[in-house]
């Protein structure tokens, strides 16, 4: 339940975009043009000229040569270097491989890929003194969303560090959610993002003394420009 909330998150003040590609705009123009003048159906000497200019292509036609069509699940018949059969996406912001994910596995060997729109999921954080991570943020457009779960008394004070350390060129940009055991929904607490290109990115989250910090907490991370697919970000989360 709580993965499928996360992609819900509100993104504070960018524009979201869910990474669903966009409907097929088909502009058919079937235009019948039967010149039949014979009355008599059973003695018809049809001379019907079909034109039809399917803007989209023949879906049965291999447009590119690679070897898939469109009804083999070729997202990009004009593009040979997109289809079902490649390995793997290249760090180029295009679903080489047809998948409906974008650079995902661009790096080779991000294993927390996919999740730039389902959370992964880090456990109960609450006794381990926080983790250390290594991902990919390839390119700008992608996406990463973590989420954790932290448990505190109501006399403790409960505080905690996130933090966002970039390769060179990647402007990092950390969001920070929390998900209240009331369970009223997921609620924006801070963003992070003043370092610009190559800076650590750190929120600091205080707990209350006199309430309990209980709850799930998602962390979404991106880019504001920039993306590398050959040095990973590293994301650390640090229990005091």
């Amino acid at each position: 339940m709580l993965f499928v909330l996360l992609s819900c998150f509100p993104m504070s003040e960018r524009e979201w975009d869910s990474g669903f590609p966009e409907a097929d705009a088909d502009a058919d123009a079937d235009a019948d043009s039967d010149s039949d003048s014979d009355a008599d159906a059973d003695s018809d000497a049809d001379s019907d000229s079909d034109a039809d200019s399917d803007a989209d292509g023949d879906a049965d036609a291999d447009q590119d040569g690679d070897g898939y069509t469109v009804d083999d699940g070729d997202c990009d018949d004009d593009d040979r270097n997109t289809n079902p059969g490649v390995r793997s996406d290249d760090c180029n912001g295009v679903d080489n491989d047809c998948d409906d994910q974008v650079d995902e596995d661009a790096d080779g060997g991000d294993s927390y890929e996919p999740n730039d729109e389902v959370g992964n999921d880090l456990g109960d954080l609450t006794s381990s003194g926080g983790t250390t991570l290594d991902a990919y943020i390839a390119p700008e457009l992608d996406v990463d969303i973590y989420m954790f779960y932290l448990e505190d008394g109501w006399w403790d004070s409960f505080d905690f560090n996130v933090t966002m350390d970039p390769p060179s060129g990647v402007d990092a940009v950390l969001e920070l959610y929390w998900y209240p055991d009331d369970e009223t929904g997921w609620e924006f607490i801070e963003l992070a993002d003043a370092e610009g290109k190559g800076g650590t990115e750190t929120i600091y989250r205080a707990g209350d003394t006199w309430s309990s910090d209980t709850a799930y907490y998602g962390v979404i991370l991106y880019s504001a420009d920039g993306g590398n697919c050959s040095s990973p970000y590293e994301f650390t989360l640090d229990l005091p």
